[in-house]
Protein backbone atom coordinates (compact mmCIF):
# COMPACT_ATOMS: atom_id res chain seq x y z
CA UNK A 1 0.00 0.00 0.00
CA UNK A 2 1.36 3.33 -1.04
CA UNK A 3 -0.46 6.12 0.63
CA UNK A 4 -0.79 9.51 -1.61
CA UNK A 5 -2.50 12.95 -0.55
CA UNK A 6 -5.58 12.12 -1.96
CA UNK A 7 -6.16 8.93 0.19
CA UNK A 8 -4.35 11.67 3.56
CA UNK A 9 -7.06 14.05 2.28
CA UNK A 10 -10.16 12.03 3.14
CA UNK A 11 -8.75 10.59 6.61
CA UNK A 12 -7.60 14.56 7.21
CA UNK A 13 -10.85 16.33 6.22
CA UNK A 14 -12.66 14.36 9.02
CA UNK A 15 -10.70 15.60 11.95
CA UNK A 16 -12.27 18.70 12.73
CA UNK A 17 -15.80 17.71 12.77
CA UNK A 18 -14.62 14.48 14.51
CA UNK A 19 -12.61 17.20 17.26
CA UNK A 20 -16.25 19.76 17.48
CA UNK A 21 -17.92 16.05 18.09
CA UNK A 22 -15.88 15.56 20.67
CA UNK A 23 -15.82 18.69 22.95
CA UNK A 24 -20.06 19.16 22.16
CA UNK A 25 -19.94 15.53 23.55
CA UNK A 26 -18.05 16.46 26.72
CA UNK A 27 -19.21 20.32 27.45
CA UNK A 28 -22.73 18.79 28.48
CA UNK A 29 -22.63 19.95 32.35
CA UNK A 30 -24.41 15.77 32.77
CA UNK A 31 -21.25 14.14 31.19
CA UNK A 32 -19.65 11.65 33.51
CA UNK A 33 -16.05 10.79 33.98
CA UNK A 34 -16.95 7.09 32.15
CA UNK A 35 -17.86 9.24 29.40
CA UNK A 36 -14.99 11.81 29.27
CA UNK A 37 -12.66 8.99 29.64
CA UNK A 38 -14.23 7.49 26.64
CA UNK A 39 -14.32 10.70 24.25
CA UNK A 40 -10.62 10.70 25.26
CA UNK A 41 -9.56 7.48 23.63
CA UNK A 42 -11.72 7.76 20.73
CA UNK A 43 -11.04 11.24 19.94
CA UNK A 44 -6.91 10.93 20.56
CA UNK A 45 -6.59 7.76 18.43
CA UNK A 46 -8.28 9.31 15.64
CA UNK A 47 -5.61 12.70 16.39
CA UNK A 48 -2.54 10.59 16.76
CA UNK A 49 -3.78 9.39 13.19
CA UNK A 50 -4.31 12.42 11.85
CA UNK A 51 -1.15 14.09 12.48
CA UNK A 52 0.84 10.91 11.25
CA UNK A 53 -1.48 11.69 7.74
CA UNK A 54 0.49 15.60 7.84
CA UNK A 55 3.60 13.35 7.05
CA UNK A 56 2.75 10.27 4.79
CA UNK A 57 2.93 12.48 1.67
CA UNK A 58 7.09 12.32 2.82
CA UNK A 59 6.78 8.95 4.55
CA UNK A 60 5.41 7.16 1.33
CA UNK A 61 4.08 4.28 3.98
CA UNK A 62 0.99 3.68 6.40
CA UNK A 63 0.72 2.22 9.11
CA UNK A 64 -2.60 1.72 11.80
CA UNK A 65 0.10 1.28 14.81
CA UNK A 66 -0.41 4.42 17.09
CA UNK A 67 3.51 3.72 18.64
CA UNK A 68 4.89 4.31 14.54
CA UNK A 69 2.58 6.97 13.97
CA UNK A 70 3.88 8.90 17.13
CA UNK A 71 7.21 8.25 16.13
CA UNK A 72 6.89 9.41 12.55
CA UNK A 73 5.19 12.49 13.58
CA UNK A 74 8.11 13.49 16.04
CA UNK A 75 10.60 13.02 13.20
CA UNK A 76 8.84 15.77 11.30
CA UNK A 77 7.31 17.54 13.86
CA UNK A 78 10.08 17.79 16.39
CA UNK A 79 8.10 21.01 17.94
CA UNK A 80 5.14 18.70 18.67
CA UNK A 81 6.60 16.09 20.37
CA UNK A 82 5.08 16.70 23.87
CA UNK A 83 1.34 17.32 22.02
CA UNK A 84 1.76 14.16 20.56
CA UNK A 85 3.16 12.13 23.44
CA UNK A 86 0.76 13.64 25.78
CA UNK A 87 -1.91 11.88 22.80
CA UNK A 88 -0.70 9.01 23.16
CA UNK A 89 -0.86 8.91 27.34
CA UNK A 90 -4.30 9.98 26.93
CA UNK A 91 -5.28 6.77 24.91
CA UNK A 92 -3.13 4.85 27.40
CA UNK A 93 -4.41 6.26 30.32
CA UNK A 94 -7.71 8.64 29.32
CA UNK A 95 -8.35 11.11 31.58
CA UNK A 96 -11.75 11.94 32.92
CA UNK A 97 -11.19 15.44 33.44
CA UNK A 98 -13.34 17.31 30.79
CA UNK A 99 -12.02 20.43 30.57
CA UNK A 100 -8.37 19.39 30.45
CA UNK A 101 -9.86 17.53 27.14
CA UNK A 102 -11.14 20.32 25.82
CA UNK A 103 -8.02 22.29 26.44
CA UNK A 104 -5.95 19.95 24.77
CA UNK A 105 -8.07 19.81 21.34
CA UNK A 106 -8.67 23.28 21.39
CA UNK A 107 -4.52 23.51 21.33
CA UNK A 108 -2.71 20.89 19.89
CA UNK A 109 -5.97 19.57 18.08
CA UNK A 110 -7.35 22.68 16.98
CA UNK A 111 -3.18 22.97 15.72
CA UNK A 112 -3.55 19.32 13.76
CA UNK A 113 -7.19 20.64 12.15
CA UNK A 114 -5.24 23.69 10.88
CA UNK A 115 -2.24 22.20 9.55
CA UNK A 116 -4.43 19.47 7.70
CA UNK A 117 -6.40 22.31 6.25
CA UNK A 118 -3.63 24.14 5.26
CA UNK A 119 -2.04 21.34 3.34
CA UNK A 120 -5.35 20.62 1.04
CA UNK A 121 -7.76 23.94 1.22
CA UNK A 122 -5.70 26.63 3.00
CA UNK A 123 -7.74 27.69 5.52
CA UNK A 124 -7.64 27.93 9.49
CA UNK A 125 -9.71 26.38 12.25
CA UNK A 126 -10.14 28.09 15.25
CA UNK A 127 -13.48 27.31 16.75
CA UNK A 128 -12.69 26.66 20.27
CA UNK A 129 -15.91 28.20 22.04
Amino acid sequence: FNPDAEIAFIDLSQIKGDIEEAKSSIGSSSVTESQVRYWSKRIVKKLIRAAFWLTVTRERRYTRDLLLCVDTFCRHYPSHQDDIRLALRYFVEPTSDSQELRAYLCGFGSWVANEAENMFIGNTYTNCS
